[in-house]
């Protein structure tokens, strides 16, 4: 083949040397052969078997072989294999050269992921290796969102939340009841969470059942409220919420905090669950009166009931024990106490104080 001057970019073309397989290389020659293809000169290419390479100035910074695709002075490991001292990988946008994905493995123990849209850094992942931390952030905040550690550690949130924030808050996945599914997924150690918003109450499944915590955990009425004149008058009453008993063995337990200011005869007060008389106690001469109740679960519908009264009672202080029945615990129960003056002025029974709280099995 005869050379031809000035075809293209190539300025000489020359008949190539084939006498040692696939032919001689000089300045400006293209060889060609049964085993390789070269180009010499300011950029550097081989093509030898099913080895592709590119070195522009004598650096390898492109091979394609069998593997897979390399990326700076490498033999590829991977289909696709970037390597250098301080390699880093940029995917951009071709309508904005601000929005782009960098990849940046560096050697000083930090290695990152950022997502960039119109300049402004929206997402990013990046690991310390000096502390074992990796870090997820988003909307350019330089404080990590989310961080895991290698010793399982979650940390979630940015910073402390003040009373009014309105964001940076964990959400969990809501249930309009409590749980019956069997989590299709096992994680040793670990466990599902949900919230019940029909109920309110925070459930878990604990490896056989799911088990749940009352989100309302009691209440309590420090206003004092007495009778009006004669007759039996409700002071405090508390709406128990539906659910609060729903495993055998939880308990409500509750305390009234009472007083007469009748200095003619005697005043009785009365506590109710769900409808029911659970104890009565009476008192005179302005005495003052404590009664707690303790209500248990002891199987579906039906709770034990155990009121203790002390003070200044008419008989003395006094337990009353009632298991012959209950309340349905998946509607709402009223517990409450009530105060019958033996004339008619007001304000002869008082409650000054109560209190109720959910109570966990023993």
């Amino acid at each position: 083949m005869s050379a031809v001057a000035d075809i293209g970019k190539v300025s000489r073309l020359g008949a190539p040397d084939v006498s040692n397989g696939w032919g001689s290389i000089s300045q400006d020659q293209v060889a060609f052969g049964s085993a390789a293809s070269k180009i010499t000169g300011s950029a550097n290419f081989t093509w030898t078997g099913a080895i592709l390479k590119v070195s522009p100035s004598g650096t390898r910074k492109f091979q394609v072989d069998a593997t897979g695709v390399g990326v700076g002075d490498v033999s590829p490991g991977y289909s696709l294999h970037v390597q250098a001292a301080g390699p880093t990988l940029m995917v951009r946008s071709p309508t904005s050269a601000q929005s782009k994905i960098v990849a940046d493995v560096a050697t000083n123990g930090f290695s990152r992921f950022d997502l960039w849209e119109n300049g402004t850094e929206r997402a990013g992942l990046l690991w310390q290796g000096i502390s074992d931390q990796l870090y997820l952030w988003a909307v350019g905040s330089s404080t990590p969102s989310i961080t895991l550690n290698t010793t399982g550690d979650v940390v979630m949130g940015t910073a402390a939340l003040a009373t009014t924030a309105t964001a940076g808050f964990l959400w969990l996945n809501t249930q309009a009841g409590h749980p019956t599914g069997t989590p299709a997924a096992t994680f040793t150690g670990r466990a599902p969470v949900s919230v019940d918003t029909s109920n309110k109450r925070i459930n878990a499944y604990t490896g056989s059942a799911w088990d749940s915590v009352p989100l309302r955990l009691g209440g309590q009425n420090s206003t004092i409220v007495g009778n009006v004149g004669a007759g039996e008058d409700d002071l405090h009453s508390y709406t128990i919420p539906a659910n609060t008993l729903r495993r055998d063995g939880e308990a409500i337990e509750a305390e009234f905090w009472l007083r007469s200011q009748d200095t003619d005869g005697t005043t009785i007060f009365d506590v109710y669950w769900n409808g029911v008389q659970v104890i009565e106690a009476g008192v005179t001469n302005e005495g003052v009166q404590v009664i707690k109740v303790r209500i248990v679960r002891y199987s579906t519908g039906v709770q034990t009931v155990v009121a203790t009264s002390f003070g200044d009672d008419t008989n003395g202080p006094y337990v009353a024990i009632d298991d012959s029945g209950g309340a349905d615990e998946t509607a709402a129960v009223v517990l409450k106490v009530t105060g019958t003056s033996a004339g008619s002025t007001t304000d002869d029974a008082q409650c000054v104080y109560s209190q109720w709280k959910w109570c966990p099995p023993a």
